[in-house]
């Protein structure tokens, strides 16, 4: 009987949900799972609430609570990665990311939110294996693809990096569209996006201003001051290249070129 009428609250809940109404929502699904204790995905959706709600607390005890019951949910284990990721817990991040990779090897949200994790602790060969991962069952990701020609240079491996880096730029007919595709995205971008592509301008305007005084300096006294080096390069070559403008991000990507075959001589 108490199934019953928790299936009944939880519908409800589900519809409250629906059209937004979250408060009324959690309490109807508090009231499900206190008449069925095993109801999963009570608790499930339950913790996505909290969530939304930065009830951060509420939200891991809820989908605790639901991997009490099956502890191969991956759902749970996802949006747990999520709570710690934005909780800048990176031990628990990465457990119940690993998690969900075991539990789904092909779970587009765990490789790529590994890969990502593991290139901002600077593991660049966790993070390359997981990019490859990634790209082996997502070959179009124009994103990843790009990640990877950068962990390639921070690996010191210039000529790998640049060779995809020029293929991505010349050859690759759907960069172009991708290109098209994120400078369109950045002019209807809302207001965080719009910070956020701010920020990388102010980051590309900085690296400028940084190559061309090492460049400057270099020239004026070579003895003292050495040039910018490929990483330099390649940097300014990625920013432009996520900002959709090939034509600088090749002019870079040429003087990484030039750099890297220099140094090998």
């Amino acid at each position: 009987m108490d199934g019953d009428s928790a299936k009944k609250l939880f519908n409800q809940a589900v519809q409250k949900e629906t059209k937004g109404l979250l408060d009324e929502a959690r309490t109807l699904y508090y009231e499900a799972v206190k008449k069925d204790p095993q109801f999963i995905q009570a608790w499930l959706n339950l913790g996505s609430i909290e969530f939304k709600s930065e009830n951060i607390s509420e939200a891991i005890h809820a989908l605790k609570a639901a991997l009490k019951i099956d502890k191969k949910l991956l759902q749970a284990h996802l949006l747990l990665a999520q709570i710690y990721r934005q909780e800048n817990q990176d031990k628990q991040t990465e457990i119940y990311l690993t998690n969900a990779y075991k539990l789904d090897s092909k779970n587009k949200f765990a490789l790529g939110a590994l890969a990502m994790f593991y290139y901002d602790k600077s593991l660049y060969s966790e993070s390359l294996k997981m990019v490859d991962l990634y790209l082996a069952y997502y070959p179009d990701d124009k994103n990843l693809r790009i990640l990877r020609t950068d962990i390639l240079a921070k690996q010191g491996n210039y000529r790998a990096s640049l060779s995809e880096l020029t293929e991505l730029v010349q050859k690759d007919a759907g960069f172009a569209s991708f290109q098209s595709n994120m400078k369109k995205t950045w002019s209807e971008a809302d207001d965080e996006i719009k910070v956020h592509v701010e920020n990388l301008a102010k980051k590309t305007k900085s690296k400028i201003e940084e190559f061309k005084s090492k460049l400057e300096l270099s020239k004026e006294n070579p003895e003292d001051f050495s040039p910018p080096d490929p990483q330099d390069a390649m940097d300014l070559s990625l920013l432009y290249l996520f900002q959709g403008d090939s034509e600088k991000a090749m002019k870079y990507l040429v003087y990484a070129k030039k750099s890297s075959d220099d140094t090998k001589k």
